[in-house]
């Protein structure tokens, strides 16, 4: 995902929903936030925090795999 302030598209697939404080974390500091191949977005630590940058999910889409799990169909 490309923010808008650099050059970024105003386009839904360039888009995720986040709250004001986690806006302005993207603004002032090393993370960032990236649009898995699926859909998701997830959010990359700095390398201090995670030196392989491995993305995060929000806890949503993590339960979500677990409920999935449970019930096979």
């Amino acid at each position: 995902m490309v923010e808008w302030a650099q050059e970024g598209r105003t386009d839904v697939n360039n888009m995720t929903l986040s709250c004001s404080a986690h806006h302005h974390l993207l603004d002032r500091s090393d993370w960032e936030t990236v649009m898995l191949k699926d859909g998701r977005p997830a959010w990359v630590p700095p390398a201090s925090i995670d030196p392989a940058r491995r993305p995060i999910l929000h806890a949503r889409f993590v339960a979500q795999e677990v409920i999935d799990t449970l019930f096979d169909e």
